[in-house]
């Protein structure tokens, strides 16, 4: 599979793609490179966070699992990735709008 290269990508949000990594797949990207591995995918990581790029390099996946839908779980990975804040001002987007519709309906 080829890499799959990401720019823009703030340590904030390096963070928050490290975070979402360990909760959606198990994956642990510790550092800002390395390898792992979990439920027979293998993924290798580089980052780089001066000139903020990102690359992502499937090494190994299950055979029932298409090469697209790697791809895709990995730009998917990433676009949902939010940058962490640490400001306790800033909400998500998503509370108002369900105390908007949490009444009887």
């Amino acid at each position: 599979m080829a890499p799959r290269t990401y720019t823009g990508i703030t340590p904030g949000r390096f963070a928050a793609i490290i975070t979402e990594a360990d909760q959606k797949t198990g994956l642990q990207l510790n550092g800002p490179s390395g390898t792992a591995s979990e439920h027979g995918v293998t993924l290798q990581w580089q980052y780089d966070a001066a000139t903020e790029i990102l690359v992502l390099h499937c090494l190994a996946k299950p055979w029932i699992v298409s090469e697209a839908c790697v791809d895709e779980k990995l730009d998917a990975l990433v676009a949902g990735a939010q940058e962490e804040s640490h400001d306790s001002d800033r909400q998500s987007p998503v509370l108002p709008a369900m105390r908007r519709h949490s009444g009887p309906g």
